[in-house]
């Protein structure tokens, strides 16, 4: 068995910006690179087939999302060191909910956010970055599909498995 997580993957602007502002920090602190993505539940143990299988039936009872973002964050916490917080809007809970009823995952306090660096930097100097980060001209986000990462060993051995849009996406 494998440790997987699904994310939800920005559309267009927001995926490429944000794109280049966790390449960019990578570049500069050494850090891990890693797709722009908030994650909606992790930590799922199984096999890949049937991680694969659940994930398309919660793509078909999703439809695309708007995510308004509420500013940064900062923690000491190596993969959430500097984020942009996500508002938990009714929309984002029911995807939430509905997740982990189908992998049949316990509820653990949510916290919505959109990684831009995986660091140990101190706090002063994630602080200091904040200023620097330029914002797309649109606060919110479009989330079009949802990806199932294979998430064992460390940030550059993570896998993408497969990807799936959401139900009102598809033709």
């Amino acid at each position: 068995m494998s440790t997987y997580s699904l994310w939800l993957i920005p559309k267009g602007d927001a995926f490429a910006h944000y794109g280049l502002v966790i390449s960019d920090f990578s570049r500069r602190f050494q850090t891990p690179s890693f797709e722009p993505h908030i994650t909606l539940i992790g930590d799922l143990n199984g096999k890949k087939q049937d991680m694969q299988s659940r994930t398309a039936k919660l793509a078909t009872g999703l439809r695309p999302l708007r995510l308004e973002t509420k500013g940064f964050g900062l923690e000491d916490y190596y993969v959430r060191s500097l984020y942009l917080r996500i508002a938990p809007s009714d929309e984002l809970i029911r995807a939430r909910e509905l997740a982990t009823k189908i992998f049949g995952k316990t509820e653990i306090p949510y916290m919505p956010h959109l990684s831009l660096l995986y660091s140990d930097l101190s706090r002063d100097e994630k602080q200091k970055l904040i200023p620097t980060i330029k914002k797309p001209s649109n606060n919110d986000i479009l989330v079009g599909a949802i990806s199932l990462w294979q998430i064992d060993g460390g940030v550059s051995e993570w896998r993408l498995i497969d990807e799936f849009l959401l139900a009102a996406n598809r033709k």
